[in-house]
């Protein structure tokens, strides 16, 4: 209901966190390879920090992706949580580091990296 714990206290109910569906969509929406805005960069940081989330009704799960994202593990907002992942997503941050693996990726297919037998010779 969007309430938060003390709101639903001093109503006389019991505060009970909901899944976070809303989280997880917006995780889930982001490009995909092949897609426009695909970023394996951005990918790399999702997985390496574990925003990517399963199943919305395993907590820690949900816990662990909004702590990544800089958030209270119960912040109760997964919505004010997305936008900052979407302005993640669309940081010059991640453009720039695609950017440099990408000419690195092209350098590299360019010139192959060759190897040459050093040969000794012994001093006299």
């Amino acid at each position: 209901m969007g309430m938060s714990p003390e709101a639903c206290h001093h109503g006389g109910g019991e505060f009970y966190r909901t899944a976070c569906i809303t989280l997880k969509r917006c995780i889930d929406a982001r490009p995909r390879e092949g897609e426009p805005g695909y970023r394996s960069t951005f990918e790399d940081w999702v997985f390496e920090n574990e925003v990517e989330i399963y199943d919305p009704y395993i907590e820690d799960q949900c816990d662990t992706a909004r702590v990544a994202l800089d958030y209270e593990p119960d912040h109760l907002d997964d919505q004010e949580i997305c936008d900052t992942f979407n302005e993640l997503l669309c940081d010059e941050f991640f453009e720039d580091l695609q950017w440099l693996e990408d000419e690195a990726t092209e350098e590299a297919a360019e010139d192959p990296v060759k190897f040459e037998q050093v040969k000794y010779k012994p001093v006299e």
